[in-house]
């Protein structure tokens, strides 16, 4: 079966997860790519997951720090589809294989750049890595309030990382199919600061703005890190101490069959875990209780640990109608940025789902629930039956 990449051949200059990702996906799905690097090997070669990003590729040793070196790279970049590169800014051009150099010989270059804090500005020359960028970004105050203490938290699911990768596969994408109607390449860029805010769960940048800019931005309390996080991943240690695993907040909340319950047994001990399970399950059986009170919803189902699911019906209403009014629910609730629904069809009706992992007070969280789902409630029922 034909692949989306056949055919092109990718010069991969980039070291670590991100750019290594990125290629990755390419040589998966078809690309022919050789990655260039020093004399030792790249220095993540070792590091978790390296034999998994760099899977697919084939590798070539070269000195770049010699002339003979960079004239090997330059000779490999003009034979090549996808040139792509995370050095810091300046280091292409001091080389000679930045694109403005290569261009000039191979117009139907598509050459990407990944740079951690973009080409220019004050951050330009730190270092990308992705707890550098987590933190400087402000993402890490996102997770605030998951534990005990306060301040920002360490995500070990190395998102920045992912979303760089994603954000570089797209712009490679994109020049590729811009060069099949014109026959020209282009330069296509990104930085993992760039990147990672498309997974801005909380406005914790507009809550930066608010914060720092409050003559431009007024104060909006819906915005920064006030708001629960609605996905919970926290770092666990295990019994033995040996590594420390991320957990993934939804799943650990949930009724776990087969393997899920031996892991989190092993990562928490079952005393914990039972402990953890049943205060979720009692917070969830508290707020469907008062959500099922709410006139017009009807539940889908006893709650599972820390989840719920509901409809709404009124008399004399189709299927149809209650999917449409249950989904307009979901989305009026939501604009209030107090609790944060979601919604899944199941066996062709549109239930509302309430997750409480993102509940950190009961009377803060519990009251906001009820309170926003019987007004929105109230109000689509009496639209509906008018």
């Amino acid at each position: 079966m034909a692949q989306v990449f056949d055919e092109i051949s990718v010069l991969d200059f980039t070291s670590g997860r991100a750019g290594g990702v990125a290629t990755m996906v390419m040589a998966d799905f078809g690309a022919e790519v050789v990655k260039v690097e020093p004399p030792g090997g790249e220095k993540f070669r070792n590091s978790p997951g390296a034999i998994q990003w760099n899977r697919g590729k084939k590798s070539v040793v070269l000195d770049l720090k010699t002339s003979e070196g960079i004239a090997k790279a330059k000779e490999l970049a003009l034979v090549s589809d996808v040139v792509i590169e995370n050095f810091r800014p300046g280091v292409t051009e001091r080389l000679g294989i930045d694109y403005d150099s290569l261009r000039a010989g191979h117009p139907a270059l598509v050459y990407a750049t990944l740079t951690g804090f973009g080409s220019e500005g004050p951050y330009a020359h730190y270092k990308g890595y992705d707890g550098v960028v987590a933190a400087k970004s402000g993402r890490m105050m996102m997770f605030s309030g998951q534990n005990p203490r306060e301040g920002p938290n360490y995500v070990v699911t190395q998102g920045v990382c992912h979303a760089a990768a994603t954000a570089l596969i797209r712009g490679i994408t994109a020049a590729l199919f811009v060069r099949e109607r014109t026959g020209l390449g282009q330069r296509v860029e990104t930085s993992m600061l760039q990147a990672v805010t498309t997974y801005d769960h909380v406005s914790w940048i507009h809550g930066q703005l608010v914060e720092n800019l409050p003559d431009s931005y007024p104060s909006d309390g819906t915005v920064g890190t006030g708001r629960p996080n609605p996905t919970g991943y926290l770092p666990a240690r295990t019994d033995d101490d040996e590594y420390d695993p991320h957990v993934y907040g939804p799943e650990l909340s949930r009724g776990f069959p087969g393997l899920r319950v031996w892991l989190c047994v092993k990562l928490y001990g079952a005393t914990r875990l039972r402990a953890a399970l049943a205060e979720k399950r009692a917070l969830a059986l508290e707020a469907a209780a008062r959500v099922a009170a709410v006139r017009g919803i009807v539940m889908a189902a006893p709650p599972q640990v820390s989840l719920f699911a509901f409809h709404l019906r009124w008399s004399g209403s189709s299927p149809a109608q209650e999917n449409e009014a249950t989904e307009l629910l979901v989305e009026r609730v939501n604009l209030r940025k107090r609790v944060m629904l979601s919604g899944a069809v199941v066996e062709g009706r549109f239930l509302a789902r309430v997750c409480v992992l993102s509940f950190r007070t009961r009377a803060r969280h519990v009251e906001a629930c009820v309170t926003d789902l019987a007004e929105e409630a109230a109000d689509i029922l009496a639209t509906a039956s008018a």
